[in-house]
């Protein structure tokens, strides 16, 4: 692994833990604290670690309810995984049972918003005004790259 992404990987491993109570000093000696699935204090359940070239976080979906359906234009997009997200997120689809359609936060164009099936990773864009399934996130232990 070349010295930059290593960095790089550490940095966000290393927030990640401290979001979690590690201090950073204990970062490297310990595993993550989460598992894929785990349902975490607050009811969310851990759905994995996500990294760009400029960012890292981790991933909870709110706890399971009955399905919401809205338009795009009714749901609040920063609680709403992106099209990336959810892609992520249909790696571990049999911890999840999500089935049906789900809105992402990632708009297509003005009319247009992606949505995603996580059961089969198929993905569209649909009209804004259609009404799809939407489920939340939270994100947390943030790391600039």
């Amino acid at each position: 692994m070349n010295t930059l992404i290593q960095k790089t990987f550490l940095r966000g491993y290393k927030t990640g833990l401290e979001a979690a109570g590690c201090a950073p000093s204990q970062a490297i000696k310990f595993s993550p604290p989460y598992k894929i699935g785990q349902v975490l204090e607050d009811g969310y359940i851990y759905a994995g670690f996500y990294q760009t070239d400029k960012e890292s976080y981790h991933i909870a979906l709110a706890p399971k309810e009955e399905p919401i359906k809205m338009s795009f234009e009714e749901m609040e997009r920063e609680k709403v995984p992106s099209k990336n997200e959810w892609s992520l997120i249909s790696i571990n689809k049999d911890l999840f049972n999500l089935k049906d359609f789900y809105w992402s936060s990632t708009e297509y164009d003005n009319g247009y918003a992606w949505i995603f099936c996580v059961q089969s990773g198929y993905v569209d864009n649909n009209n804004k005004t259609n009404t799809n399934l939407v489920r939340c996130v939270r994100r947390f232990g943030h790391s600039i790259i």
